[in-house]
């Protein structure tokens, strides 16, 4: 709000022909809809949102979404290995994982979930 010049302390000052979100000098109840506010803006001070582009402050920015969790059996089986020797595979590394830890120090609820992770991605 340091940018209008009618904003103080949450009141507007604005005189009486000036349209604002507030009610004729009183507390400014919604700042970052008002109009004056809106008029004032630069060009390069606005957001503009277009499919998976968003531009602020004349600045493009492309949405980038996270890449998917690959399972360990995907991955074997994109190397071309039949799919019973991708279970055989899985199943070898499942059991040759360690056992989840029962005492409850931070440590141990850290190694318990980093176990679940690897386990949820076999497959």
């Amino acid at each position: 709000m340091a940018s209008c010049k009618y904003y103080d302390c949450g009141w507007c000052y604005a005189p009486d022909d000036v349209e604002t979100s507030a009610r004729s000098q009183s507390a400014c109840f919604d700042p970052d809809y008002c109009p004056y506010l809106k008029s004032q803006m630069k060009e390069t001070d606005k957001v503009l949102i277009e499919g998976d582009t968003a531009t602020i402050n004349g600045i493009k920015y492309k949405r980038v979404e996270e890449p998917k969790p690959k399972k360990l059996f995907d991955v074997i089986r994109n190397l071309g290995y039949s799919v019973d020797m991708c279970y055989e595979i899985v199943d070898a590394v499942r059991c040759w994982l360690p056992d989840e830890h029962c005492n409850i120090t931070d440590y141990d609820l850290g190694w318990n979930d980093v176990l679940r992770k690897i386990k949820d991605g076999l497959g």
